[in-house]
């Protein structure tokens, strides 16, 4: 059983009998690589050492391979020794981490493939709630209206002015609210659009931003906190820790 693409074919040898790296330091995402390889298939071989069967590139993707059942994968050889076979390792993991993205153009080409496996995009760490963020930063870099960005019109004002109440639209994308904060047409004495629903967060470095954002996939999944939106789940949460009447 494999997922291996045809070009790679000639390549493919049983799993068993290969040892994965001993002291690898490599640390992957196996869950997100056999999402990968679910709906891609293998599509480069893992390196191994000749002599010991001994992978010294793509331990993660054979982790991967076993945890979807596979018994059969693409395999590159080489007749490295002891020394060259570890060097080969090390500098794999070290040039890939030399490398850096366009961030806006990645932005984009996230966006608009995303809807293709949108599992495979989870998995990857990309779930509506970062999509949504990435769209907000791309909207945001391009300047879109005077003042950069502004909020989606996603909540409605309805009534007169002392007497209003504010509603949802029907079909709204309640992601969006949550993650980008919404603007509001409001039925004013001078028809003029009037924010009532809006939050910025500033995060001080990425590591906080990738913190909160794992709050939110945390929040939205764990049954102690109830809520149809993430704002009642933060809400509820904010009231099982915080104590504002002491």
């Amino acid at each position: 059983m494999h997922n291996v693409i045809e070009s790679l074919i000639d390549l493919v040898e049983p799993i068993d009998g290969l040892r994965t790296l001993p002291g690898n330091s490599r640390r992957g995402d196996v869950s997100a690589i056999a999402e990968s390889l679910r709906e891609f298939g293998q599509h480069v071989p893992i390196v191994v050492q000749d002599s010991t069967n001994t992978v010294l590139k793509g331990n993660n993707t054979l982790e991967a391979a076993k945890l979807l059942g596979w018994n059969m994968i693409a395999v590159a050889r080489v007749e490295d020794g002891d020394d060259k076979a570890v060097a080969r390792a090390l500098i794999d993991n070290r040039t890939s981490e030399l490398g850096s993205f366009d961030e806006h153009l990645r932005s984009e080409q996230i966006v608009a493939a995303s809807t293709y496996a949108p599992e495979v995009f989870e998995a990857a760490g990309w779930d509506r709630y970062e999509l949504a963020e990435i769209e907000v930063d791309s909207e945001r870099s391009s300047g879109s209206g005077a003042g950069g960005f502004e909020p989606p019109e996603l909540v409605k004002l309805v009534g007169s002015e002392g007497s209003s109440t504010v509603e949802m639209p029907e079909g709204a994308d309640v992601a969006a609210v949550v993650t980008q904060g919404a603007g509001v047409a409001g039925i004013q004495s001078e028809a003029k659009t009037k924010a009532v629903m809006q939050y910025t967060v500033v995060f001080d470095s990425p590591e906080q931003h990738a913190r909160w954002f794992k709050f939110l996939r945390w929040l939205r999944t764990d049954p102690g906190f109830d809520g149809d939106t993430i704002a009642e789940r933060v809400m509820n949460f904010i009231d099982a820790h915080a104590d504002f009447d002491s």
